[in-house]
């Protein structure tokens, strides 16, 4: 069965300089959650880490290799889409085959399920594409710049959240506003 998406704005835009993803759980209990402990750096730093997630006892940080900086503005919406039940599409040919599509603007951190900017974003680019063949064909030095792509498309699966969605759903993970340090 095929879940429908439902509109689901992010009323702010949730950037990383701006926000970020604490831990609010017990760090001993990280171990029997599955979570690999790590000593790391001359500075002794402290780090439990299952799939992509980090869980970084300084500063209480939760960070995603994968995601990187798009991380707090991935997991606001996630979280606003009510991350136990997310809608996953499921593939017409392998129905043991599920994914969650999400959209996220390069430069704004703009998170969204809806694809309509990233498939104009793609359509502009592969006419640009298009257009700089003829010119070759012609003979003529390509002149055509090829747009940046602003618009990047993530495909999550039930899998891939599930160390997520396990912290979340036992309230573990925040999305934090950052406390201005007065530093220039």
């Amino acid at each position: 069965m095929t879940a429908t998406l439902q509109k689901h704005t992010q009323p702010e835009i949730v950037h990383p300089r701006d926000y970020f993803v604490k831990f609010t759980g017990d760090f001993a209990q990280l171990k029997d959650l599955g979570y690999s402990f790590q000593k790391l750096y001359a500075a002794n730093y402290q780090q439990w880490n299952k799939d992509d997630l980090r869980v970084w006892k300084k500063g209480q940080d939760v960070t995603h290799d994968e995601l990187g900086d798009r991380f707090p503005a991935v997991l606001n919406l996630l979280l606003k889409m009510g991350i136990a039940n997310l809608p996953f599409e499921t593939c017409r040919y392998f129905s043991d085959t599920s994914w969650l599509r999400l959209y996220i603007h390069k430069d704004t951190y703009e998170c969204t399920p809806d694809s309509t900017n990233y498939r104009e974003g793609r359509k502009h680019f592969w006419a640009s594409i298009d257009k700089r063949k003829e010119e070759e064909e012609k003979g003529l030095e390509p002149r055509t710049e090829l747009p940046e792509e602003v618009w990047k498309e993530l495909v999550f699966t039930p899998e891939s959240v599930s160390a997520l969605r396990e912290l979340a759903e036992k309230g573990w993970i925040t999305l934090e506003k950052r406390v201005a340090s007065g530093l220039l």
